[in-house]
């Protein structure tokens, strides 16, 4: 089963790399999901696998991928831009 899913990600993984040369805008998802498939594979044992289905690190050198980009740091905790701004203290009249 596991020898089934290294192929099935293999030969996805070479598809999404020919889409991203066909269409540019694919480039950056196709590159971030290639990379995180191939680490996956990676992980995986198995006692008879097969040279083919070692992963994509040959087609993912070929298409000229670099690393997987980090994801962005979360913003502060407890901050959020949808609550409005605290309001400034009006400065009060001296009473007459």
């Amino acid at each position: 089963m596991v020898d089934r899913l290294r192929e099935s990600a293999v030969d996805t993984g070479r598809e999404l790399i020919e889409a991203a040369r066909n269409d540019n805008r694919w480039r950056t998802v196709a590159k971030q999901m290639v990379q995180a498939w191939n680490e996956g594979m990676a992980s995986l044992r198995s006692a008879k696998s097969e040279m083919r289905f070692k992963g994509l690190t040959a087609a993912i050198a070929t298409a000229g991928f670099s690393d997987q980009t980090p994801p962005e740091p979360p913003p502060a905790v407890g901050r959020t831009e949808l609550l409005a701004r605290p309001r400034k203290a009006k400065k009060r009249r001296p009473a007459r």
